[in-house]
């Protein structure tokens, strides 16, 4: 049976949720694929890049930057172990313009660079 001071107690521990956040998040998530940067994102929310970077930040633990670089990384994971996609390709296909830039940010967030990852899980 749950109690009221059960019920109090999940509310305490509930986190809210920044809509200004999930604002970003949302547009992160469907443009990641696109060159984005902080003007970008404030154009879309109306609040000024500083400040998006702050509750951001603040919310996530990690930067709007970093936060697009770790989703892009994932998604290039799951094209290098879906199949033979050529490397050029699947650093454009997640939005880096230059592959050289792709590799290097893969190897540092991996520890293997898309070369090395892809022999690996095959």
């Amino acid at each position: 049976m749950i109690t009221l001071l059960n019920l109090i107690k999940k509310r305490i521990n509930q986190v809210p949720v920044n809509p200004t956040v999930l604002k970003i998040e949302k547009f992160l998530y469907e443009n990641y694929n696109k060159p984005i940067t902080l003007e970008d994102i404030e154009k879309f929310t109306f609040f000024s890049k500083t400040h998006c970077h702050v509750i951001f930040k603040n919310e996530k633990g990690v930067s709007i930057i970093d936060f697009l670089n770790n989703y892009s990384i994932n998604k290039a994971k799951e094209l290098l172990i879906e199949g033979a996609m050529p490397l050029n390709d699947i650093s454009e296909m997640i939005g880096f313009s230059s592959y050289n830039y792709f590799s290097r940010l893969f190897k540092k967030k991996t520890g293997y660079s898309p070369k090395e990852y892809r022999r690996i899980i095959k």
